[in-house]
């Protein structure tokens, strides 16, 4: 009964197979895998470092753009006295003001204004004074006068 024990229990149990790899192909396997992730974690490095970058260049443009707009605001600033400062100087009542208080300048009197006229025939045309209109009209009258008084 043994014996064909034995060869009940020989004939159940199958053949363990086992399939080993050398040293040289696991270290091989491993190294691939270490350089993969090695691979991947410089990505990553290079990924972060590309992302903090562009920040630090947003922050400096950003800055450059706020110095540029304060700049912009105190050249607007000063371009708004300049530009009141010459109509306060140019106002037709300030000028007026500094010919006559300066300069002594009076106003024209229309006596004062001659035109000529240069057509075929040239004339000069001035207008009379308060003064010549006042002797015309005097003239004028001591003529009628003395003409009223012939008999």
């Amino acid at each position: 009964m043994q014996a064909a024990y034995k060869m009940k229990e020989a004939s159940t149990k199958a053949p363990k197979l086992e399939v080993r790899r050398g040293d040289a192909s696991r270290r091989a396997a491993a190294r691939r895998q270490n350089m993969a992730r090695g691979l991947l974690a410089l990505t990553m490095l290079a990924l972060v470092c590309a992302v903090i970058y562009s920040h630090v260049q947003l922050t400096e443009l950003t800055g450059e753009i706020q110095d540029a707009r304060a700049e912009l605001t105190a050249a607007n600033s000063w371009n708004s006295y300049w530009s009141n400062t010459l109509d306060s100087k140019t106002n037709l009542r300030t000028v007026e003001e500094a010919a006559t208080t300066r300069l002594g300048m009076i106003k024209a009197d229309p006596s004062q204004i001659t035109y000529i006229k240069l057509d075929e025939t040239s004339t000069v045309d001035r207008p009379a004074s308060g003064l010549q209109k006042l002797a015309g009209m005097l003239h004028a009258g001591a003529l009628s006068l003395v003409g009223s008084l012939d008999p």
